[in-house]
């Protein structure tokens, strides 16, 4: 693997772990259910769903880590971080 190709799977990681913690911070807003309506709760409660889906698959993915490459695993993970973008 060359030092370009490296480069750009781990910044596609990077991304996607930015785009999560975004989510993360967009969903766990203080007091929200004071200052919010019951759109933006059901919206933002879809939104912690998926994302605890999402860290349940990639760390049962994460416990075969060894059998993957950083290649394979982007392959396998691609839908998934598609969905986070």
């Amino acid at each position: 693997m060359s030092s370009e190709s490296l480069e750009t799977y781990s910044r596609e990681y990077a991304l996607v772990g930015t785009y999560h913690k975004i989510l993360l911070d967009y969903v766990n807003i203080p007091n929200k259910d004071l200052k919010c309506g019951s759109v933006f709760r059901s919206f933002s409660n879809a939104i912690k769903v998926y994302l605890k889906f999402y860290n349940e698959k990639i760390v049962n993915e994460l416990e075969n880590i060894e059998k993957y490459t950083i290649i394979s695993f982007y392959a396998h993970a691609k839908p998934i971080i598609n969905q986070i973008k």
